[in-house]
């Protein structure tokens, strides 16, 4: 039996964010992302200082996305100016340099207009 095993992951953590996080939002930690849960409050688990948001770092979420296709499995990317604004809801692209990966596609989404895309949080790019 592990005697180091010191938090069960159940797909949640609370994480530092800024104080515009809303639930809903994307954010990054470093090279941590995920999906906000609620609006930061001070502490933590640990009873430790500063603003922190308990954050989805798995699952399965919707997004608003590009007007452009999308395929089952295709990479997904967070725009840079979405991350932690504070809108509550964020908007995805298939396009690199749109700003930071988030994850996969689960569903396909035919071009034509900016429809939901959902997707698979992936904390790995290359995965």
């Amino acid at each position: 039996m592990a005697m180091n095993h010191a938090f069960v992951f159940d797909n949640t953590y609370p994480v530092p964010v800024a104080d515009t996080v809303l639930g809903g939002d994307i954010v990054k930690v470093g090279t941590l992302v995920g999906v906000a849960q609620f609006p930061p409050v001070q502490g933590d688990i640990a009873g430790a200082a500063g603003l922190k948001s308990t954050v989805y770092l798995n699952g399965i979420h919707r997004f608003t996305g590009p007007t452009g296709a999308v395929t089952v499995g295709q990479k997904i990317y967070a725009l840079t100016a979405s991350l932690g604004s504070g809108a509550g809801t964020q908007t995805v692209d298939t396009v690199a340099t749109a700003g930071t990966y988030i994850g996969v596609a689960v569903e396909a989404k035919a071009s034509g207009g900016a429809g939901p895309v959902w997707v698979l949080i992936n904390q790995n790019e290359g995965a």
